[in-house]
């Protein structure tokens, strides 16, 4: 029993280890998730802009999307206009330290809450 005792300890700092590692892993994750948006979002400005695409386009695409990957979430119609949305707000070359280390969500609720674009920019 002193033996488990003992190592209790190190069962602490091996669960830390793992807590820390999680958290990395799921903030890794989210910076390529707002950089992936973010590239979409970049493609179909330049695209509909260019008048190459319609904006029936869009809806085309998030049907394919779906046809395609009937797993992926977040390639709806809505959400690929948020992608647009998210590169026209901040069209500039990506700044990791700043927008991919809020959450998706935390960008939309942004763009739910600002009404003028200034104060998107933050």
């Amino acid at each position: 029993m002193s033996d488990l005792t003992n190592s209790s300890g190190d069962f602490d700092v091996i669960a830390h280890l793992i807590r820390d590692r999680r958290k990395r892993v799921l903030q890794t994750a989210n910076q390529e998730l707002v950089s992936l948006y973010w590239e979409v979002g970049k493609i179909l400005h330049a695209k509909t802009e260019s008048e190459d695409w319609g904006q029936k386009t869009i809806e085309a695409l998030a049907a394919h999307l779906k046809s395609r990957y009937p797993d992926l979430k977040g390639f709806s119609r809505r959400g690929l206009y948020r992608m647009r949305q998210f590169y026209e707000t901040y069209p500039g070359s990506i700044v990791p330290t700043l927008l991919t280390q809020l959450s998706w969500s935390h960008h939309l609720l942004i763009f739910s809450q600002c009404k003028r674009s200034e104060e998107r920019g933050f």
